[in-house]
């Protein structure tokens, strides 16, 4: 009768290493999103306001290839930086969204009666959905490539000696007799 597989302790911390930089990834993208979308509504008109798509797309695609890279360093796997690329999607797609959907109500709020802004809002739900997907998609690829580039920096530790309960679940080798 065979034994079962030992089971290994990596999972829990590998998808814990993941969640921390993608959610901490996630928040800092979403806030600072949410201040270019701000900035856009409610600034000066001014040559800056051009800046604000190159600048928003570089903020992306460095924060899903960052968090990516930096949790498969730590971790090893490319499969953790596809998750950490995740949850910052998630989370920065759902913040950003949010304050979209802020910025929408704040502008309609005071011009129109209630049920065109209620209409207004259900269109723009399925919008905010999509972007929501978008982001998710976005961070699970870039995430991924930071990861493949984030793992080719993984420093490699030696794996720690057999425990002395492995050593004895070990076959008995055969001794040959020399003459």
């Amino acid at each position: 009768m065979s034994q079962p597989f030992p089971q290994s302790s990596a999972s829990p911390t590998l998808g814990k290493v993941a969640l921390f930089i993608g959610l901490r990834a996630g928040l800092l993208l979403g806030i600072a999103q949410s201040i270019i979308i701000i900035y856009q509504n409610h600034g000066p008109d001014s040559v800056y306001v051009l800046l604000t798509g190159p600048l928003s797309l570089l903020l992306w695609v460095s924060a899903f290839l960052g968090s990516g890279y930096l949790t498969a360093r730590r971790s090893g796997k490319v499969s953790a930086g596809t998750l950490a690329g995740l949850w910052a999607g998630l989370i920065g797609g759902v913040f950003t969204a949010g304050t979209i959907l802020f910025e929408t109500i704040s502008y309609y709020w005071g011009y129109y009666d209630f049920e065109t802004i209620i209409a207004v809002l259900a269109a723009s739900l399925t919008g905010l959905i999509l972007l929501i997907l978008l982001t998710m998609g976005a961070g699970t690829g870039l995430g991924s490539l930071g990861g493949l580039i984030g793992q080719s920096f993984f420093k490699r530790t030696p794996l720690p000696p057999l425990t002395q309960y492995q050593q004895q679940n070990e076959p008995p080798q055969q001794q040959t007799q020399t003459k």
